[in-house]
């Protein structure tokens, strides 16, 4: 099995594993519990009373950044966080240091997946020609992302 994550719900990041700041991370569970330490990618959270396996309380967390959730004003469980679709890879963003920063993380995150979902449409658009000139079947899911756009 390789990376996955969860995404902050402060800044819609995922967390990533590493020593910089977004490696740095609290789970607040449903039971009340918090456990900050650095997450290492694998569903396993370094901390100092040990390690915790976050994929023992599936469902039953929350996954912030360490920053975001004390800029964010160190916010009670209120839902379990959703899994990260980038696995918790990429590249690190800026590092906020106020709200406004993490605000400025959801507005650079909408625009990099719509420029994403952009790029997606056009080669799903030159493959069906391609695939159509050539004479082959289309797939259905490639009709679907195009139509969708």
């Amino acid at each position: 099995m390789g990376f996955f994550s969860w995404e902050c719900p402060c800044c819609g990041e995922s967390i990533k594993q590493g020593n910089d700041w977004m490696g740095k991370c609290v789970a607040l569970s449903d039971d009340g519990s918090v456990v900050k330490g650095d997450y290492d990618g694998y569903g396993r959270i370094d901390g100092r009373l040990g390690t915790v396996e976050l994929t023992d309380m599936d469902g039953k967390f929350a996954l912030y950044h360490q920053k975001c959730y004390d800029l964010c004003g160190r916010p009670a469980y209120t839902k379990p966080s959703g899994s990260a679709d980038d696995q918790g890879c990429g590249d690190t963003e800026p590092e906020p240091h106020s709200l406004e920063d993490i605000e400025a993380l959801k507005v650079a995150k909408k625009a990099r997946l719509a420029r994403e979902h952009a790029e997606c449409v056009a080669y799903y658009t030159a493959k069906i020609a391609e695939l159509e000139a050539e004479g082959k079947e289309v797939p259905d899911y490639m009709r679907r992302v195009v139509d969708r756009a």
